[in-house]
């Protein structure tokens, strides 16, 4: 696909979509479903968003159980990523991807520069 060009707000994020269980559920679901071609074992996706291992598997649990995410397994190592089959995955990922993405994740380290009006994302989107 083609570059993009992204404006960021500098409004601070949302503190929590009213869809959303919690703000764990939330950066999972954000980091998997922003990314169609990330795979990631339970253990990485707890490093990568701070998330406890334990919350992690639950939010893994109910996210497979509602056809949001699929998982494998290779050897003792269980991989999940996001279901792009699922009827939900388009507008769901849109959504966390703009309260939970790299837009909000910039518009929040921002927040506190002063003389910055916008900023712009360069890059291609993902597949």
């Amino acid at each position: 696909m083609g570059n993009i060009i992204q404006v960021v707000d500098k409004s601070p994020p949302p503190p929590l979509l009213p869809i959303l269980r919690s703000q764990q559920q939330a950066e999972i679901l954000a980091l998997l479903l922003g990314d169609p071609e990330l795979e990631v074992s339970l253990s990485d996706l707890s490093e990568r968003t701070g998330v406890p291992y334990a919350s992690v598997h639950r939010e893994i649990e109910r996210a497979e159980a509602t056809g949001l995410l699929t998982s494998r397994r290779v050897g003792r190592t269980r991989l999940v990523r996001s279901n792009t089959a699922s009827p939900y995955y388009d507008g769901l990922a849109d959504v966390l991807t703009k309260a939970f993405g790299i837009p909000q994740v910039l518009a929040t380290a921002l927040a506190g520069v002063d003389g910055v009006d916008q900023a712009l994302v360069y890059g291609a989107l993902p597949r």
